[in-house]
């Protein structure tokens, strides 16, 4: 209990109340230091572009990969290979779950109609065939 109750002393959360130094820090440093970081890393805020950019990736990604997190992580990949700053991790998530359901569901239609289509005449021919020899 001791430790605790030394913690905002030590932090110097007792010059300030807490709700003063949450406005201080949310607020005034981050909107002045952001450009500075971006700046410093050459990295482009997260805009409607990265956006669509995040959707895309793995949208082609899903072609080869199905886990989620490859997705993602090709999400990841391609917004850094861009040099914008990443968003929320929650924003990625749904770009991936949104892609994911979507290209499982037209494969197997699509195989179901290759198969259809290439098997088609070998099972007729065996089925002629067979009903020819019974005949």
């Amino acid at each position: 209990m001791r430790m605790i109750a030394s913690i905002p002393s030590f932090m110097w959360l007792s010059l300030f109340g807490k709700r003063q130094l949450l406005i201080l820090t949310v607020c005034q440093p981050r909107k002045r230091h952001l450009p500075l970081i971006r700046q410093y890393l050459n990295v482009r805020p997260f805009d409607k572009s990265a956006q669509k950019m995040a959707e895309a990736a793995p949208q082609s990604a899903a072609e080869t990969r199905e886990d989620l997190t490859d997705l993602i992580n090709a999400a990841i990949e391609e917004l850094i290979r861009q040099r914008y700053e990443l968003p929320a991790y929650r924003t990625l998530l749904d770009a991936a779950s949104r892609i994911r359901p979507d290209c499982h569901q037209t494969k197997p239609a699509d195989l179901k109609n290759y198969i259809w289509r290439v098997a088609k005449p070998f099972v007729f021919r065996y089925f002629n065939n067979r009903l020819r020899s019974t005949l």
